[in-house]
This record gives C-alpha cells, structure tokens and sequence, in this order.
C-alpha cells in the first residue's frame, strides 16, 4: 500500500472510531463550581474559539486531513491535551497528554521521543482500533510493529 492510501486508510479509520470512548460519565457528577451552568458563558468567553477549519497552505494535503481530523471529528485535544485549573486547554502544550478523570492520554505530538514523530502511517493506523480508555500512565506504550514509544 503507497503513502497515500496508507493515510486515506488511517483517516478513514479515525472517521470510523471517532466515537467517544467506552467510559460511562454520570453526567451529574461535576464539582463546584464546574455544576453551576450559568458559569458557560464566561468559560465559552475564555476558552471556547468557534469557527471553522482552515488549511495550512504551508502544509500537504495529507497533513492538512491529519490536522483537519484530529481538531474536529477526532476531537483528540479533548483527552490527550492538558487542562487549566478551571478545565480550559493549555494550547501551549496541545496533545501532550494527560491524565484525566483517572485515565491516561499518552503524548500523541510529532516529538520523536515522547510523543508518536517516529511512528510510520501503518503504525498510526494500526494503533487506535477503539477508543477505550487506559487507566493511569502504562508503563510502557507500544507500538503494533513492537517498537517501545514510550517507556
């Protein structure tokens, strides 16, 4: 399989999985002040940016899907980004990982070391057939072709 169909293939397969993740939320459980609803309006003034994606025109056509999927459909920065302590996004540190909620997002940037930059197209494919979340930090995060990512 050429580069190319390699990454349709991976998109496709985000598009696929793109569900939520398998964790039941008691959707009653929010700790003050997170509970008071009248407070959305101040946190969409601070954190909320809405609008629509915008190719890099710098950037392939390949990367732009990637960018594309995982800021919108994938909604990825949900769980693999830092949050502030009112439950913002750090964007200084997008999809660094996190712990969240007691389970564990691993470094999903292209940093070669700690995040997935060394990975190849299949390996990115082949590493999220669901969404189920994992508890805590692992102590090793492998690759399907068995490469250590993260140790």
């Amino acid at each position: 399989m050429d580069a190319l169909a390699s990454l349709e293939h991976a998109s496709g397969r985000l598009e696929d999985n793109s569900h939520d993740s398998r964790n039941a939320v008691k959707s009653d459980v929010l700790p003050f002040p997170f509970n008071i609803r009248q407070g959305m309006p101040l946190w969409n003034w601070l954190f909320f940016k809405k609008g629509d994606y915008a190719p890099d025109p710098t950037k392939s056509p390949e990367w732009n899907r990637g960018a594309y999927l995982v800021l919108g459909p994938g909604h990825c920065g949900a769980c693999h980004t830092p949050k502030n302590f009112l439950g913002g996004d750090e964007t200084s540190r997008a999809l660094d990982g996190d712990q969240l909620q007691g389970w564990f997002a691993p470094n999903i940037t292209g940093d070669r070391v700690i995040g997935i930059g060394g990975w190849s197209v299949e390996d990115i494919a082949s590493s999220r057939p669901d969404t189920t979340p994992r508890p805590r930090r692992p102590a090793s995060w492998v690759r399907r072709s068995g490469s250590p990512a993260l140790t």
